[in-house]
C-alpha cells in the first residue's frame, strides 16, 4: 500500500465521520425546529380559543341587557 493510497483511505474516514457528525446534528435541529413549531402552533390555537371565548361571552352579556 502506497502512502498516496492510506492517505486516500485516511481522507475518506474522515469525510465519513464528519457526513456523519453533520447528519445527527441535522437530525436534531430539524427535531428541535418541529417541537417549537408544534409549541407555537398550540399556543396560537390557545390564544385563538380564547379570544373567541372573550368575544362570545361579550356577546352573550350585551345581548342579555334589555334596553330602556
Amino acid at each position: 500500500m502506497t502512502s498516496m493510497h492510506r492517505d486516500r483511505i485516511y481522507i475518506t474516514e474522515e469525510s465519513a465521520e464528519r457526513t456523519n457528525v453533520a447528519e445527527s446534528q441535522l437530525g436534531k435541529f430539524r427535531l428541535k425546529t418541529r417541537s417549537t413549531v408544534s409549541v407555537g402552533r398550540v399556543a396560537e390555537s390557545h390564544e385563538h380559543h380564547e379570544s373567541t371565548t372573550v368575544r362570545s361571552a361579550s356577546a352573550l352579556r350585551s345581548s342579555s341587557v334589555r334596553p330602556r
